[in-house]
């Protein structure tokens, strides 16, 4: 995603943002910051504007780092990676983590 230097990054990013298949929203000790809710909100929306239209499932893969204390709402449903209490050297929720982004949903294509 890295443009040029002095390019604005925000186009770039709606672009990203508008193909993939799949997100992770990693949340710590100080929740999301302002960009992560921006895109965090953009992610959601997505899902279900392409729920709408029948389109295949995005998934959206809630990850907990060391020090978060509550996930966002609309993520509570989900199942999330959890680092919390064995951190991020967890080899076990770490192999769970990469499985469900490579899992078929995180990797289909996506024509919307």
């Amino acid at each position: 995603m890295a443009g040029l230097p002095g390019e604005p990054l925000v186009p770039a990013l709606e672009a990203v943002l508008d193909r993939i298949p799949c997100a992770a929203v990693v949340i710590g000790p100080h929740a999301l910051g302002n960009w992560q809710e921006h895109e965090y909100h953009a992610m959601v929306q997505r899902v279900i504007d392409h729920r709408a239209k029948g389109g295949h499932r995005l998934r959206i893969v809630p990850v907990l780092f060391p020090g978060a204390t509550e996930l966002p709402t609309f993520l509570r449903s989900l199942a999330c990676a959890d680092f919390r209490s064995a951190g991020l050297e967890d080899r076990r929720e770490m192999r769970r983590l990469v499985a469900s982004i490579l899992s078929g949903a995180c990797r289909a294509s996506v024509s919307s």
